[in-house]
């Protein structure tokens, strides 16, 4: 029997039929709309460079360093012995230590990361049995994760069971994975998924285990950007060497045996010799003129793709100047640092996530395999360790001492534990100098004097950039007086030979 699905309609008999009717074939496919129109659309979008440079933005905010603590539970209850502290703390210390014999495990977690725009990934775990010391402990044999390997989720699918159960059938779900080398798929066994490390990202109840990335708002955004950008190109080819406006003399087809048609033909022709070599002859009667690209087209283009590749960094960092796309100008301090925040709650939720699942898959299998030796060190009582990453705060390090200044001052008790892991420091050993309220003083001092001179810098920025902008603007208001300039005269000399060629022909 595999996995049930778990029925959360109002009406879960009505659900159950309408499910068991979407589910008559025994494949679950992935109901990802972009992986439907392209089996390779991920591939294909994360070799954008916008995209892969907002991708390894977020990857790398996410992935932040790691460690392995005791169960907050076994530290914080007042009813749990000192015994069970110290056993907790113990247990976490050797599951850290062989969890860091992974090679390239932050490479491993950044393709976890992936999950939040494709819905869901896989890495399986490969175990080597070593004699090894851990934690200080003497040597013993341990079952180490010494890699993992990535899993193409397309080498996974779940696939119905069906069984009775009254007078309806019951249905459930087990995992099925392809063999690559014997060419079919095969049923993964519950060992097996001990060893599968499987993050799926916002799964709900018509994701059926496939999860719900950003694929498809990137999708779509990926391909307005494209299309944008093929437009742009053409138009630069179109305007590379201006569109040629060729005005035919009206009075060439009485002098000529040649049809309107011919004379066409022969214009359409001269456009395409000037395009490929540069120069071209004319009658002297005709009238030729090479125009420019039309004011703004170029810059509409480049503001339309802005647009999208801002899209696509609010996808993946819920803001736009962390990834250096922001239209405003730089001197904006406040705004980067509240886009900043919004980037990092972003990142600290899946962080979280990251963590949670790497705690449930692979600190759980790593005690599953060494259980035996967990009971030898009369460990088994302990509660299971926690997996971590460190946070980046989300206030400057001014506001943080701030903080917890009043907050003593006041006689509000703050837990040394959680005050470190807030700041993401280590706690000190007893033999170690530790800071006190006067050097918190003197730190508060030196940065209000360093904040003081970055907003002065900030000002002298703004003030430079105004006035680089109004020399700007100056400057393009005396082009576009001699453009007009230029075009009244070009204008007043076409009419005057104009009025030259009609006397000639009345014979004036």
């Amino acid at each position: 029997m595999g996995v049930p699905l778990v029925i959360r309609s109002q009406n879960d008999l009505l659900y159950a039929y309408q499910l068991s009717a979407a589910y008559r074939s025994p494949w679950v496919f992935d109901p990802d709309l972009a992986l439907r129109s392209e089996p390779d659309i991920w591939e294909i979008i994360r070799n954008e460079p916008v995209v892969l440079a907002e991708l390894e933005r977020r990857n790398r905010n996410v992935v932040r360093p790691w460690r392995v603590i005791a169960n907050r539970h076994a530290t914080k209850s007042k009813n749990i012995s000192k015994g069970m502290k110290d056993d907790s703390k113990k247990l976490a210390g050797i599951v850290g230590e062989g969890i860091a014999y992974i090679a390239e495990f932050n490479a491993a977690r950044r393709r976890l990361a992936d999950a939040f725009t494709i819905g869901r990934t896989y890495e399986f775990i490969h175990w080597d049995k070593r004699d090894i010391a851990l934690d200080g402990l003497p040597k013993m044999e341990w079952y180490i994760p010494e890699r993992m390997t990535n899993v193409d989720r397309r080498r996974i699918h779940w696939v119905t069971d069906w069984s009775k159960g009254g007078f309806i059938e019951k249905i459930g779900v087990h995992l099925e994975m392809f063999d690559s080398n014997k060419y079919g798929w095969f049923r993964i066994s519950n060992d097996m998924r001990r060893n599968l490390v499987e993050y799926v990202f916002t799964n709900e109840e018509d994701r059926v285990g496939y999860g719900r990335g950003t694929m498809q708002a990137l999708y779509f955004a990926h391909y307005c950007k494209t299309v944008g950008v093929k437009k742009m190109s053409e138009g630069m080819d179109r305007y590379a060497n201006g569109i040629m406006k060729i005005k035919l003399d009206g009075l060439r087809q009485a002098s000529t045996t040649k049809t309107n048609e011919d004379l066409l033909a022969a214009a359409k022709k001269l456009a395409e010799n000037y395009r490929s070599e540069h120069y071209m002859v004319m009658e002297e009667a005709d009238d030729v003129e090479i125009q420019d690209a039309p004011a703004g087209a170029l810059k509409f283009s480049m503001e339309f793709i802005r647009y999208w590749d801002e899209t696509i960094a609010r996808l993946f960092n819920g803001s736009v100047r962390p990834s250096g796309h922001g239209s405003g100008k730089t001197g904006a301090r406040a705004e980067s640092e509240t886009q900043a925040d919004t980037s990092e709650a972003y990142y600290q939720d899946d962080r979280r996530h990251l963590d949670e699942i790497l705690e449930r898959d692979l600190v759980h299998a790593f005690l599953y395999h060494n259980w035996h030796n967990i009971v030898k060190l009369g460990l088994d009582e302990a509660k299971p360790p926690h997996f971590t990453s460190d946070q980046i705060k989300r206030q400057d390090a001014l506001t943080e001492l701030q903080i917890n200044k009043e907050s003593v001052l006041a006689g509000a008790p703050i837990m040394k534990s959680e005050w470190y892991e807030t700041i993401n420091r280590t706690p000190p050993d007893e033999d170690e100098e530790v800071i006190s309220l006067e050097d918190i003083q003197a730190m508060e001092i030196g940065m209000e004097a360093s904040k003081d001179v970055a907003r002065e810098s900030d000002r002298d920025t703004l003030r430079s950039e105004e006035k680089e902008d109004k020399k700007e603007g100056k400057k393009q208001e005396r082009r576009k007086m001699e453009r007009q300039g230029e075009s009244r005269d070009v204008g007043q000399k076409r009419r005057k030979d104009r009025r030259t060629k009609e006397k000639e022909a009345r014979g004036v």
